[in-house]
């Protein structure tokens, strides 16, 4: 029973609401009208107080102590552009020294490898001219070798002639003294004399000398009587002038008694 009451109220208020609905979409719209904004004139009035000395001295202090902020923070802010300006103009100077550095430095290794290759080559030029000339020395000393080994062996041979050609003219030298020689009576078998006999190329007998006596003067005396006697051997002017010089310019005879069959 207690629930009626509200029940029937809320029942009744839609019913009302449902009719008021209805009666508000039947009936054309009506039109309405916009208000017109209103113009308002304002005039801006400048509020003036009254401001203590004090109070200006302060205000004037802010306004100063705001202008030599604002100034600080331009020249702070300018400093900082010069700094970045200088920064940015020490960093381009780096980098372009930096590149030229690089470029120098790749144009000395160019050019040090251009002198290390010239150099190079001149070392090779310079051995391979030294291994030639010492070929070439080596060669020429092997043919001056070989050349006075041929011209000793020659000489050998010769000298060997010589010799016996010289040879074979003393036996005809000491026959001749032989001759001219006179026997002291003081000379005895074993005795000898060593003679130095002085000759030109025609044979002639100039100076002779004892270079070693036999201890008998007569004997010596007369082994140098017999040259002298002598006087010349033409056979020698057939000798060659290097056979003559060589063993009959001066001539040592041993001159012996038993030597000559005495």
């Amino acid at each position: 029973m207690s629930y009626v009451l509200p029940l029937t109220v809320a029942i009744t208020l839609h019913i009302a609401l449902i009719i008021i609905m209805s009666v508000s979409f039947s009936e054309p719209p009506k039109k309405v009208t916009k208000p017109q904004p209103k113009i308002i004139h304002a005039k801006l009035v400048e509020r003036k107080q009254l401001l203590t000395p004090n109070d200006k001295a302060e205000a004037k202090k802010l306004a100063e102590k705001k202008r030599l902020q604002r100034e600080q923070a331009k020249k702070r802010e300018a400093e900082r552009k010069r700094q970045a300006q200088r920064k940015k103009e020490a960093e381009a100077k780096k980098q372009k020294e930096l590149a030229l550095k690089k470029k120098k430095e790749a144009e000395q290794k160019a050019l040090d490898a251009k002198k290390s290759a010239e150099q190079k080559k001149r070392a090779e030029e310079q051995a391979r001219l030294k291994r030639e000339q010492e070929a070439v020395q080596k060669r020429l000393e092997q043919e001056r070798l070989e050349k006075k080994k041929r011209k000793e062996e020659e000489q050998a041979i010769q000298a060997g002639k010589d010799k016996a050609l010289a040879m074979s003219y003393m036996a005809s030298i000491k026959e001749t003294i032989e001759y001219h020689w006179s026997r002291p009576p003081s000379a005895r078998n074993g005795m000898e004399v060593l003679l130095e006999i002085h000759l030109v190329p025609n044979g002639t007998v100039v100076e002779v000398n004892v270079l070693k006596s036999s201890g008998n003067t007569a004997f010596d005396r007369a082994a140098v009587l017999a040259v002298k006697k002598a006087e010349q051997f033409p056979e020698l002017r057939d000798l060659p002038s290097r056979v003559f010089d060589h063993y009959y310019r001066t001539v040592e005879l041993l001159f012996k008694p038993e030597d000559l069959r005495l």
